[in-house]
């Protein structure tokens, strides 16, 4: 499952991870995280992946915390 910007901040956020947290659950760098989050790269199938696997994200999982975030304003742009 691809994940967009907007669905990797909702994770992190509903999971209440710094940047630099969930970059490190998932082998990465909080810089290419800020990157993910303001849209200036796409996240790369294999961390979706890694994502979906860590956090135990499937399409219904996805859902219910889109709608935690959407509920709880935690999908507000990210800047960076």
């Amino acid at each position: 499952m691809q994940l967009s910007s907007e669905q990797v901040v909702a994770i992190r956020r509903v999971f209440a991870l710094s940047q630099r947290k969930f970059a490190e659950s998932l082998g990465v760098s909080d810089a290419y995280i800020c990157y993910v989050e303001t849209g200036k790269k796409p996240l790369s199938s294999r961390v979706s992946s890694k994502v979906s696997e860590v956090y135990g994200i499937d399409a219904e999982r996805l859902i219910e915390i889109m709608t935690i975030a959407e509920t709880f304003n935690l999908t507000e742009e990210v800047t960076g």
